[in-house]
């Protein structure tokens, strides 16, 4: 059977598809032309048009596809000619494989292409040989020791209203991303609530960014001590850090680096879960945590065991760490802890600024 031009560009969408996905770019050139060229502007373009809808862009995606592919293989059947229905619905499946396509080249042109960019450890003054198991622990001490100093100021007032201490973590976020090399434009990137967020509550996560519409969504049963970082941590990613342990390094030092005692308790408060609370080394003795914080931990761990469905969660984590690892993130779901690696590993000035190489 003869192919027409829209089974060949099909085809070419499909073969872009799996180019853009397979074939891994030079990281300086990524560096340099996109995530420190292209993207920036494209970002703001993009994040200057969708904060304008009421409502996520994702949540319009969605619909669109949940109303709009049926819709096409329902009218392409119906309105094929007796005998051609089965002809019609394998049309209808090219043109649905063709719009994944479409989508999958969008995501890499839009964000996706970050994940091939140099890692934070080419930039930073950061030696492997400073990643010891004393110097985790001492890390540990520090966190857990600011954790106590700072969780009366942090938690024993109202958490600020959200739009000062939003524009506070702002200011301290530009400045590491800056030092890195970036200048974000983040003015509104405020936090959204989405119709997938049932999903978001039975999948343990906490949020995430929505690549097509540079918008940051968080689950909207997340605590208010909790979001700043992360708030911080999508930040980072919009900021083009695709990898999970320089996000949470990024968030992590915006938080630690703010004026503001409820955004520093909440960097210390999620660095703590990549970190021991017990020495096994004589030598280093950590602090007990103060009952405040064991409180806010505890709540943490309430709210999503309350939310949490196992079974949906087991297979998110699944499919979240074979899609990083397509991407080339070898380490997978446990990149996330890598933060402990890049921040014991770096070597810092006066007020945790990074030195850089």
């Amino acid at each position: 059977m003869k192919l027409g031009a829209g089974h060949g560009i099909r085809l070419l969408l499909v073969l872009g598809a799996i180019a853009l996905t397979t074939v891994r770019l030079p990281a300086r050139w990524v560096e340099r032309y996109y995530s420190t060229g292209v993207y920036p502007q494209l970002a703001a373009a993009v994040k200057h048009l969708t904060r304008r809808l009421p409502v996520p862009m994702l949540d319009v995606l969605l619909i669109l596809a949940a109303v709009g592919v049926p819709a096409w293989w329902v009218w392409k059947i119906r309105n094929a000619a007796t005998g051609r229905k089965w002809f019609a619905a394998g049309n209808a499946a090219l043109d649905t494989l063709a719009l994944a396509a479409v989508l999958v080249c969008a995501f890499e042109l839009l964000w996706g292409l970050n994940y091939q960019r140099l890692p934070l450890t080419a930039k930073l003054d950061w030696d492997a040989k400073r990643v010891t198991p004393q110097a985790v622990l001492e890390l540990a001490k520090s966190d857990l020791e600011s954790l106590n100093a700072e969780v009366t100021a942090a938690r024993g007032q109202p958490m600020p209203p959200a739009g000062e201490w939003r524009a506070a973590l702002e200011v301290s976020f530009r400045q590491v991303v800056r030092e890195l090399g970036h200048r974000p434009d983040f003015t509104g990137v405020v936090p959204r609530r989405s119709l997938v967020n049932p999903y978001l509550d039975a999948a343990g996560i906490d949020g995430f960014i929505n690549p097509f519409g540079y918008e940051v969504i968080l689950d909207s049963h997340v605590l208010a001590f909790e979001e700043p970082f992360l708030l911080a941590h999508e930040w980072s990613h919009l900021a083009g850090f695709a990898d999970e342990s320089e996000a949470n390094f990024i968030g992590v030092l915006a938080c630690l680096r703010s004026d503001m005692p409820a955004i520093r308790y909440s960097g210390w408060l999620h660095l703590s879960f990549y970190l021991p609370r017990q020495s096994a080394n004589p030598a280093v003795s950590l602090p007990r945590l103060s009952p405040l914080v064991v409180s806010d931990i505890n709540a943490i761990h309430a709210r999503t065991a309350k939310h949490r469905a196992p079974a949906v969660a087991s297979l998110q984590m699944k499919f979240y760490n074979g899609f990083l690892k397509s991407n080339h993130v070898q380490a997978g779901m446990a990149s996330y802890g890598l933060v402990t690696r890049l921040i014991v590993g770096t070597r810092f000035e006066e007020g945790w600024k990074p030195g850089l190489r």
